[in-house]
């Protein structure tokens, strides 16, 4: 098992709400760990026999409880393979985060499903750390079962949002509400800002210069 992966599981998947302690762990098996927060779900397929049948809070002290059964959520059958660059996904979600306008609850549609953005870039950062971007297939189902997204190490989940009129989709921002974008107006909006040249810093020495 790689450290920086269990971190991450319990810095960006696991719940960080503490009414439902449980599920602010990771649980263990010998063969595979996994953690959530009920709308995302990252199964590491790497286990260790020392914490077989524990859920593990990150101190390493064991959760009282049983652990759902994670088999019955994650989709047998796979359906609508997505067709774009899911690095290229990744680095559009985390930019928009990074806008100031940006709210917690916007969302992104991806074919027929709906996706919080801060939701899936959380899950896609996860494949980041093995650089699995190329080799991972995110398969999109169809509306109201999950998005599953599988590579040699890890099999994921996302629930998808209730989708939200066409009409509202790629609508301008009203005040501090969140909104609905295209993948595709996502997608030309990063590639457009982030090809700008960015303004330099002046130094306290430009004076030097003149």
């Amino acid at each position: 098992m790689e450290e920086k992966i269990v971190k991450a599981l319990y810095n960006d998947i696991a719940s960080k709400d503490t009414i439902r302690p449980l599920m602010t762990g990771v649980h263990f098996e010998e063969k595979r760990c996994y953690a959530t927060d009920t709308k995302v779900l990252v199964v590491y397929n790497q286990g260790d026999s020392r914490f077989a049948g524990k859920t593990l809070d990150a101190n390493g002290q064991a959760l009282d409880g049983a652990y759902p059964n994670i088999d019955r959520v994650i989709p047998k059958q796979e359906t609508n393979l997505f067709k774009g660059d899911l690095s290229q996904l990744y680095r559009a979600l985390a930019w928009w985060g990074k806008q100031k306008d940006s709210h917690p609850d916007d969302r992104v549609v991806i074919g027929d499903q709906t996706f919080t953005i801060s939701a899936l870039k959380r899950l896609l950062g996860i494949f980041g750390i093995t650089s699995e971007y190329g080799t991972a297939k995110m398969w999109l189902n169809e509306q109201a079962r999950p998005t599953k997204i599988v590579s040699d190490t890890f099999t994921t989940i996302i629930m998808p949002c209730t989708p939200c009129p066409v009409e509202d989709i790629d609508d301008i921002r009203s005040f501090d509400s969140p909104v609905t974008v295209s993948y595709a107006n996502l997608i030309n909006t990063f590639a457009l800002e982030s090809s700008k040249p960015k303004e330099s810093t002046p130094s306290a020495f430009d004076w030097l210069k003149m």
